[in-house]
């Protein structure tokens, strides 16, 4: 999927797991960064979440 095709108005929760997560593999490696979703009411509690992963 283009990002020029994406409808906003139509977007589906199957269709924005395809686009976070298409292509990824997961190796079992640590990272030095890392992209956490959330708005700014959720952010902290997300971040603190992720850091525990």
């Amino acid at each position: 999927m283009r990002l020029t095709e994406i409808n906003k108005e139509t977007l589906t929760d199957e269709e924005i797991e395809k686009i976070v997560y298409s292509d990824i593999i997961d190796t079992g490696e640590n990272t030095t960064y890392g992209i956490v979703f959330g708005n700014s009411m959720l952010i902290k509690e997300r971040v603190k979440s992720a850091t525990l992963a």
